[in-house]
């Protein structure tokens, strides 16, 4: 028990020294990481300040013609023919599924009876 009791003391006496001291030793590292992130930060801002506006602007361009190009009436107009189409298509399905619930002796005959072409 005397045995156990030492080593504990001992682990503990090391942790806490550890723990207390450490600091020391890894201020420098602390110390020098700061400076490389410093000047790794002030490096990428000055190689992509510049690259960075320019994306900003492209955009903006980009944007800007987008909003010139499709107006109101334009997207209105577009959404009036995807209606249509759209009509047209449930109009085909609709007949398709009629055509399926009868009986037909040929496809010739059911596609004509139901317009399917």
């Amino acid at each position: 028990m005397a045995e156990h009791e030492e080593k504990a003391s001992e682990l503990c006496y090391m942790l806490e020294v550890v723990v207390n001291l450490a600091w020391q030793d890894m201020m420098p590292l602390v110390q020098h990481t700061i400076i490389w992130e410093r000047k790794r930060y002030d490096n990428d801002d000055r190689s992509y300040a510049d690259m960075f506006r320019q994306v900003l602007e492209s955009l903006s361009r980009e944007i800007t013609r987008v909003e010139k190009e499709e107006s109101t009436d334009d997207l209105e107009a577009a959404l009036l023919i995807q209606r249509d189409k759209h009509e047209i298509l449930k109009e085909k399905l609709n007949r398709l599924q009629m055509a399926l619930s009868g009986d037909w002796e040929t496809k010739n005959e059911l596609f004509r009876k139901f317009d399917l072409v």
